[in-house]
C-alpha cells in the first residue's frame, strides 16, 4: 500500500476539487486530474462513489488496484496532486486491464 505522506487529506482533496486541475485526462474507466503539489512527494486520492458498486468489498477492491500500481510506480511519477474519480465501468472489468489502462493513462497522459 501507498504510504500516508503520499495521500491527500481531505482538506486538501476539498480545496484541489474547487481549484483548476493543470490537467485533466479522462478514459472510460476513471478520470485523473492533476493538481499542483506543495509538497515534497506526489499525493493521491482515489474516489470510488456508490454509482460504481454499491457493494463496499467491490469499491475497495478498486482503491487497492489502484493504490497497488502508484506505490509500484511511486518512483516515475512527476511532484504533483492527483485526484482519481473512477467511473462504474471500471467494476466491469478485470484487474489486468484496469491496470494496463492505468499504465496508458497516468504514465503516458493525453488530455
Amino acid at each position: 500500500m501507498i504510504s500516508k505522506k503520499n495521500k491527500l487529506t481531505s482538506e486538501r482533496l476539498l480545496s484541489l476539487k474547487s481549484g483548476k486541475p493543470v490537467k485533466n485526462v479522462k478514459n472510460a474507466y476513471f478520470s485523473l486530474k492533476i493538481f499542483t503539489s506543495t509538497g515534497t512527494n506526489p499525493r493521491f486520492s482515489v474516489i470510488v462513489s456508490t454509482k460504481v458498486d454499491k457493494r463496499s468489498v467491490v469499491r475497495n477492491h478498486i482503491k487497492r488496484i489502484i493504490f497497488g500500481f502508484l506505490s509500484a510506480k511511486l518512483t516515475e511519477i512527476p511532484l504533483y496532486d492527483y485526484i482519481f474519480i473512477v467511473y462504474p465501468a471500471a467494476a466491469k472489468i478485470d484487474k489486468e486491464q484496469l491496470l494496463r489502462e492505468l499504465e496508458i493513462t497516468f504514465l503516458n497522459p493525453k488530455p
